[in-house]
């Protein structure tokens, strides 16, 4: 708020300062009125920009978050809503897929996905994950990895 205040105070003070600058030089010849075409350039140029800045919002939405963890040992490689809060990552951790569980109270790894070569999308680990074990159960993790059941 103070900044605002010391903002606006600043302002003010121009303003004035600038007001009796023109006192000072006396009277002046009249300007001549602002034309219709200097009005409607005037709002066709302000309609362009607020298309071109909610057009970047709306790009910028879009777009997945860039993070600087290209190195990283750990990836999101796809994830899937069940719901408005609930979802399910598939996570590559050093080589390692991980079906994760995330739900708002809590997150749990489903199952792990080792060995052979990684499957390519969600959908692949799903199917090769219910081909080897019939219907996916809670399993545990492997050595070094967070046990199921709880965000810690």
């Amino acid at each position: 708020m103070r900044r605002i205040r010391h903002g606006m105070a600043a302002a003010l003070a121009a303003l004035a300062a600038s007001v009796s600058a023109l006192a000072a030089e006396g009277p002046s010849a009249p300007q001549s009125a602002v034309s219709l075409a200097q009005v409607t350039q005037l709002i066709v140029g302000l309609g362009i920009v607020l298309v071109v800045v909610a057009g970047c919002a709306f790009v910028l939405r879009r777009l997945p978050v860039i993070r600087s963890a290209r190195n990283s040992s750990l990836r999101i490689v796809e994830a899937v809503p069940l719901g408005t809060r609930d979802r399910l990552l598939l996570v590559d951790a050093a080589g390692t897929r991980l079906l994760i569980g995330v739900t708002t109270g809590s997150i749990a790894c489903l199952h792990v996905l080792g060995g052979g070569p990684l499957p390519v999308s969600f959908g692949d680990a799903l199917n090769q994950s219910m081909a080897a074990g019939g219907t996916p159960g809670v399993t545990r993790p492997a050595a070094g990895l967070p046990a199921a059941g709880g965000a810690s």
